[in-house]
This record gives structure tokens, C-alpha cells and sequence, in this order.
């Protein structure tokens, strides 16, 4: 099991991350409530603002402190397949539909219809995943 440390002596098993997101989005605040509500919230941010948030398999959500970016690169360090970091969420999302093969899907979660994102601590605006998806889907209609 490789893990990977997520600050104060804290770690995970990289093995176990769905996903890692910007606690900044309303369908993430409803996630970690939900989280909360059933007992399967771990605060790891010691009381820190929290700038990303961990879900896990289990169905465990893990708040800490540091930036998602950062998390992305030690967990990339396990990944055997390609993958890439991409921190603008409309390039990010450009590109999972532009790779996925027939019989795949691309599941988007945590934005929503919002048309903002924090990139380095500002909020900069942006389309919402649907514009982004939408507009992709009008340039390759044979998808």
C-alpha cells in the first residue's frame, strides 16, 4: 500500500482516491455536510482554511489543507498510467472528452452549473461544466 502524506504526520493510500477537489463549489459543501451528518468526515486541516478535499472509496471525504494541485502531484507519483495535471478545470474537462474512447464515460462532479473556479487563491471565471460539455459536443457531433 503506498501512501501519501497529507500534512501533521497524516496520510492516505493513494490506492484509495477517487478524486481530489476545490472545497470552494456548492455539490462539494453539500458532499462534506453529507459526509459530516454520517460520521465519514476526517478534518485533517487542523483547524486551517481547507483548499482541497480528498474523496475516498470508502466513502470517507478528508479535508486538509494544502493546495489540490500539490495532492495531485505526489498521487501522480503511484499512478502507473498515463495521466496529467491539469489545473484550469475547462482545459481538464476538454481533455478527458477529447481521450475517452467508445464505451467510455467522463463523469464530472463538484462544479455543477457554477461559472467560477480558484486557481492559486483567486476565483477567475469560467464556463460551467454543461457550457464546456455542450459546446465540446457541438464540435464533435460524430461523439
Amino acid at each position: 500500500m503506498k501512501l501519501i502524506n497529507i500534512g501533521f504526520g497524516n496520510m492516505v493510500s493513494a490506492g484509495r482516491v477517487v478524486a481530489v477537489v476545490s472545497p470552494d463549489s456548492a455539490p462539494v459543501k453539500r458532499l462534506v455536510k453529507e459526509a459530516r451528518e454520517r460520521g465519514m468526515l476526517i478534518d485533517a486541516s487542523y483547524g486551517r482554511s481547507t483548499r482541497a478535499v480528498l474523496i475516498m472509496d470508502s466513502d470517507h471525504v478528508v479535508l486538509f489543507d494544502d493546495e489540490t494541485k500539490e495532492i495531485c502531484k505526489e498521487i501522480k507519483q503511484y499512478i502507473t498510467k498515463p495521466c496529467y495535471i491539469i489545473v484550469d478545470r475547462e482545459q481538464a474537462l476538454t481533455r478527458a472528452l477529447d481521450e475517452a474512447q467508445p464505451g467510455e464515460l467522463v463523469i464530472t462532479t463538484g462544479k455543477g452549473i457554477e461559472s467560477t473556479q480558484r486557481i492559486n487563491g483567486t476565483f477567475v471565471q469560467c464556463h460551467s461544466d454543461a457550457q464546456v460539455i455542450e459546446h465540446w459536443l457541438t464540435e464533435h457531433p460524430e461523439k
